[in-house]
C-alpha cells in the first residue's frame, strides 16, 4: 500500500520497502505466535519478562520486539519496556477485529512456501503446493493440524470483518434455508441466521473444519438451527 511518504522516496527505495514487506509480515506472525499482544493487554512489560514467558532466547527476542515497534505493532515506552498499540491489538486472540489467526496462517509454511514458487507457478500455470510442501494444501494441513486450525480460524477472522456489513445488505426475509459453502467455522452463516430468524443453516466444509464449526455456531446460540 503506497503512502504519500512512499511516493516521495526515490524509486529504488520504494522498491526496497516493497521487498522488505515480507520481513515485516513475518515479524507480525512471530509476535502473534509468541502471544506478545495478548500479554501486553495486561499492561507494559519488559523485553526480558516477555522473553521468559515466551520461552525464547532473550537477545533475539529483544530484537524481534524492536522490529515490531519500528512497524507500529508495539510501543517502546522506555528502553526495553513495551506497551500495546491499536495495530498490535489486532493480533490478540478473541477480540473484535482480530486477524491473529489469519496472519499466523498466511505467514506459516502452508502458504509461505508455495508463495516462494510464484515465478514457477506463473511459468507453468500449475499449483506449486506439492513441490513446496510435498503434498497438496489440504494434505499438508491434515498432516499439520495445528496450522490447519489456524487457517480455519483465519478464514473466520476474514469473515468476521465483513459479516456485520454483508448480512444487513442482503434481504433474507424469504429464506428458509441458508447454505454457506466453504464457510469455515460459520461466522458468516451465523450473521445470516441472526438476520433471518425463520431460517435454518447448512455449513459445508471439510470434516475437520465442520467439527470446530459446530462449536463456533453453537457459541452464537444458533446450534439448534444449524
Amino acid at each position: 500500500m503506497s503512502t504519500l511518504f512512499d511516493d516521495l522516496l526515490p524509486p529504488p527505495l520504494q522498491m526496497l520497502r516493497i521487498m522488505m514487506g515480507p520481513w515485516v509480515a513475518q515479524v507480525a506472525a512471530a509476535i502473534a505466535r509468541f502471544e506478545v499482544p495478548d500479554r501486553l493487554a495486561e499492561g507494559p512489560r519488559t523485553a526480558a519478562e516477555l522473553a521468559e514467558r515466551a520461552g525464547a532466547e532473550p537477545g533475539a527476542f529483544a530484537r524481534l520486539l524492536r522490529a515490531a515497534a519500528s512497524a507500529g505493532m508495539l510501543r517502546e515506552v522506555s528502553p526495553g519496556l513495551y506497551a500495546a498499540t491499536p495495530l498490535g491489538d489486532t493480533l490478540r486472540r478473541d477480540v473484535p477485529g482480530s486477524v491473529r489467526d489469519l496472519v499466523v496462517a498466511e505467514l506459516g509454511p502452508g502458504h509461505w512456501l508455495p508463495w516462494g514458487r510464484l515465478h514457477e507457478a506463473v511459468r507453468t500455470g500449475h499449483s506449486q503446493a506439492r513441490a513446496a510442501l510435498g503434498t497438496d494444501t489440504w494434505g499438508y494441513y491434515a498432516e499439520n493440524p495445528e496450522e490447519g486450525a489456524s487457517f480455519a480460524r483465519g478464514m473466520s477472522n476474514l469473515s468476521a470483518m465483513v459479516a456485520a456489513e454483508t448480512a444487513p445488505a442482503y434481504d433474507f426475509s424469504g429464506s428458509t434455508r441458508i447454505v454457506d459453502v466453504g464457510g469455515s467455522e460459520g461466522v458468516m452463516l451465523a450473521a445470516a441466521l441472526r438476520a433471518a430468524p425463520q431460517a435454518r443453516g447448512v455449513l459445508f466444509d471439510r470434516p475437520e473444519v465442520i467439527a470446530r464449526g459446530r462449536g463456533a455456531v453453537a457459541a452464537y446460540g444458533l446450534g439448534a438451527r444449524l
